[in-house]
């Protein structure tokens, strides 16, 4: 059996997939993730994907088990391909912590696979049926997962090969120690992860939008006895809905993780060695409605209610829930999918309307019969914030057309966008006295 050694240019076919790596992307775990390209059979269009290769019994494995259970599930990003083969992977293409940090997304240089000799060698073009079976003994191992079904029950064709699966007797072929997984997906796109949207300022009302989208994976999986203990936002994608192109952090409810890379997104309660349970889910929802609210990582040392934030009604009550330390105390994820979604009505609902009424004079002016005076009025609602924006422009009185200069200004402030509803009074301050320039000149 021919080794596959994965470094920087290698080129092999998976499935129906030419593959050219690029990058490593840095290892959790048991999974090295790679940034490749990727061209299918017989078309033209290269794209950018993501490889990933861990150990058959590792967390790709229970992946693989997760997506079978939630399939019809449009938050989890489709898989292209995977399987077993003897690999030897090189971790040294980018340094492990530029995942960390973000993606490094490379120009994609188009004439790179096609100015390549593909290696169509025997790495990952082995019987269907060997494949098929050496991963359904994972997947259907009793110490991993009791009464699964296999994953490929709806996948594969059967054949003569594929029969004896049924029977306990039949020999089975051994899986090599140096085996692995390797999963194939396309890459989520640049700019567009959690991780980037994490770094920006949103109103409340979508910060509770995307997480609640999170929360209500996380209760599909419980819903089937699975428990997400951390996520790694660079492997999630965050456009006008949130799609998870990794699920290597889930374990069986009461089941313990073996080994482990933290992250911030990560329950602490795993470096104790405690069961996977819904309350470590409950924790990383917490962790992300903080951050896309704070646009920081809570600090755990401390307990949260010396954290030095602002106490958002609604939003305050859920983040104190999830990060109580004491596991077994936090919210449920059945309430706190509720509560996420009781919030977000709540605060996209708008609160104040005012009603506007004006009276004009043309004063005791010898020289004209009408008034030059201009104003304004735009009312906007955001979050948990409504406000009025109110503009009055004294005509220039004696001048030439005093009422469209009024009135351009006017116009020009209704019209600026207003960026500082969720800014304290100076920023606000600072942006008034902006506009109020512009419309001077």
């Amino acid at each position: 059996m021919s080794c596959l050694i994965v470094k920087e240019d290698t080129c092999f076919q998976l499935s129906n997939f030419h593959i050219v790596v690029q990058l490593h992307l840095g290892k959790f775990a048991d999974v090295d993730y790679y940034q490749v390209t990727i061209q299918e059979v017989g078309t033209n269009p290269q794209k950018l994907g993501l490889l990933r290769i861990g150990d058959v019994n590792g967390g790709l494995s229970y992946e693989l088990q997760l997506r079978h259970l939630l399939k019809e599930n449009s938050a989890i990003a489709e898989l292209l391909a995977f399987g077993i083969e003897e690999v030897e992977v090189f971790s040294n293409i980018a340094r492990e912590e530029d995942l960390e940090e973000s993606f490094n997304y490379p120009n994609l240089d188009t004439k790179l696979i096609k100015q390549t000799d593909f290696v169509l060698e025997n790495h990952l073009t082995k019987s269907n049926s060997t494949n098929k079976l050496a991963l359904n003994q994972v997947i259907s191992n009793d110490n991993v997962v009791p009464n699964t079904e296999s994953y490929f029950d709806d996948d594969w064709e059967e054949t003569e090969d594929y029969n004896y699966l049924e029977d306990d007797s039949a020999e089975l072929p051994d899986i090599s120690p140096n085996s692995k997984l390797i999963v194939l997906s396309y890459l989520p796109t640049k700019g567009q992860t959690l991780d980037s949207w994490l770094q920006k300022k949103h109103s409340y009302e979508l910060a509770l939008e995307v997480t609640n989208q999170v929360c209500q994976l996380f209760q599909q999986a419980y819903q089937q006895d699975w428990c997400f203990f951390q996520v790694i936002p660079q492997f999630v994608q965050v456009d006008s809905t949130i799609k998870f192109f990794d699920l290597t952090n889930v374990r069986l409810v009461g089941e313990k993780v073996v080994s482990v890379r933290a992250t911030g997104y990560c329950a602490p309660e795993i470096a104790l060695n405690r069961p996977v349970s819904e309350g470590m889910s409950a924790y990383i929802i917490g962790v992300l409605l903080y951050q896309a609210i704070y646009q920081q990582l809570p600090d755990t040392k401390v307990s949260f209610s010396f954290l030095t934030i602002p106490p958002i009604p609604g939003i305050y009550q859920i983040i104190s829930l999830c990060l109580l330390p004491v596991v077994e105390e936090r919210i449920s994820i059945t309430q706190l999918t509720k509560a996420l979604k009781e919030t977000q009505q709540t605060v996209s609902s708008c609160k104040v309307r005012w009603d506007v009424a004006s009276r004009s004079t043309i004063g005791l002016s010898m020289q004209r019969l009408h008034n030059e005076d201009s104003y304004g009025v735009e009312q906007y609602s955001s979050s948990y914030q409504d406000t009025i924006l109110a503009v009055l422009a004294d005509g220039m009185g004696g001048l030439a057309q005093g009422e469209l200069a009024s009135y351009l200004a006017v116009k020009t402030v209704i019209e600026t966008p207003i960026d500082c509803f969720d800014y304290s009074e100076d920023k606000c301050s600072e942006w008034l006295v902006s506009v109020v320039k512009r419309a001077n000149e």
